[in-house]
């Protein structure tokens, strides 16, 4: 049957963005008949949870041939040669990029690229990864037609393994938080603030293979001794990453360097990790980075003060890492305290409501920003002195002012409090 080319491109360029949505496009080859007529990839393409095996396995000659069917003249034919190379999934790779760079019709590279599109939403994350690496080094060449196609099959793709990898995440134990949101049509829009990797984390390390597939994350918090240095290579992979909390992670100085040079990473929290000044230098790639927040680690001011100088932070919070769990107004040049965090350190050692705070560890105190930095230099576990003037009643009822010292044992933030800003500094 005669080709009708000018008419078959046109249709195929028509049916490009169909085949993205998951949708094979037809070949004009004359009046169509009923088994010539083309049909939704559902019922063409393997399911992504689901897919077609092929035992044995093909050969290289077989995968050739089924690259060469992909223009073939006939529908049936080029239908078949698309599901065995699906099915031929990280065998057929090789094969079918070198069909690819080799340049083709517009119908047998459309199908190349849903080939790379359909092997690279298998349950077989290293597959899914080469399938991907590839559609990324076609995409590249964006002046080209076929890079184009790349390059939008990628969307199509990224948006489908971004929802993927947020469950496969969640089954693993992270903690997801989302917030719904209208969305101006009367619906609503559920919006992933952020991910936790913590305690109920039950993944193995491979698995966070799965936060470079999430778009768009802007926070991530990574907590407690299951998350280690191996995990930070995967973080920063994280293209849109704007907002990264540690605390209490198995982290090292040296560990840190994959988290260089991250360039949408705007705010940085590492929290009661013994992290030195060495770790801070590997940050000195990061021009994105406006915010950083060191609690409880062995980071010292000049090495702060070197990366604050370096890259120009707007925002440095540098703590030693102690709590107190006091709010406090100023009045008349004294620090009253205004309450008193529940089960704090300070509640513990007996501070009360309207105590006046007069000195923390012999140090005088009169205002609660001079708390605070005084607090600062101090670390999780210290026992202070702190003098307080208090009111107290006697047995006629008559209030007089009294001096009490307490022992207070400076605590720790708690941490995944902060983070989602619920607990004042």
């Amino acid at each position: 049957m005669a080709r009708s080319t000018l008419i078959r491109e046109h249709f195929l360029a028509a049916m490009f963005a169909a085949t993205i949505a998951g949708s094979l496009s037809a070949r004009e080859n004359g009046p169509a008949t009923v088994a010539d007529s083309p049909r939704p990839a559902a019922a063409v393409a393997p399911k992504a949870d689901a897919p077609k095996r092929l035992d044995p396995p093909p050969s290289d000659s077989q995968l050739q041939t089924w690259v060469r069917e992909l223009d073939s003249d006939e529908f049936v034919v080029r239908e078949t040669a698309t599901e065995n190379l699906i099915a031929a999934g990280g065998a057929a790779l090789p094969a079918v990029r070198k069909a690819i760079a080799a340049g083709g019709s517009l119908e047998s590279t459309t199908r190349a690229l849903h080939v790379l599109q359909q092997v690279a939403l298998t349950a077989d994350f290293d597959t899914q990864e080469a399938a991907r690496v590839q559609l990324e080094e076609i995409a590249v060449k964006s002046d080209t037609p076929t890079g184009r196609r790349a390059a939008t099959v990628l969307v199509s793709l990224n948006e489908k393994r971004s929802s993927h990898a947020l469950a496969e995440l969640e089954r693993l134990g992270a903690n997801v938080s989302r917030t719904q949101i209208a969305d101006g049509f009367g619906g609503i829009q559920e919006i992933v603030d952020a991910i936790e990797i913590g305690d109920k984390w039950e993944g193995e390390v491979k698995d966070l293979r799965w936060l470079k597939w999430l778009r768009p994350i802007n926070r991530l918090v990574l907590a407690g001794d299951k998350v280690g240095d191996e995990a930070l290579p995967h973080v920063a992979k994280m293209q849109q990453l704007t907002s990264l909390h540690a605390h209490h992670a198995k982290f090292t100085d040296q560990g840190l360097a994959a988290l260089a040079g991250m360039d949408k990473l705007q705010e940085l929290g590492i929290y009661y990790i013994p992290l030195g000044d060495a770790a801070l230098k590997h940050l000195e790639t990061n021009k994105s980075l406006i915010a950083l927040r060191l609690y409880g680690t062995n980071a010292t001011k000049a090495g702060v003060e070197s990366l604050q100088g370096t890259i120009g932070l707007a925002k440095v919070d540098y703590r030693k890492g102690a709590f107190l769990g006091v709010g406090c107004d100023t009045v008349n040049g004294q620090c009253i305290i205004a309450n008193v965090h529940p089960d704090s350190p300070a509640d513990k050692a007996g501070i009360r409501d309207q105590d006046t705070l007069i000195s923390f560890d012999g140090k005088k105190i009169a205002d609660f920003p001079e708390l605070t930095a005084c607090i600062s230099e101090y670390n999780a576990g210290q026992t202070v002195d702190v003098e307080l003037q208090r009111i107290v009643f006697d047995e006629d009822n008559d209030a007089a002012q009294k001096k009490v010292t307490v022992k207070v044992t400076l605590g720790e933030w708690d941490v995944g409090i902060f983070i989602r800003g619920r607990l004042a500094p």
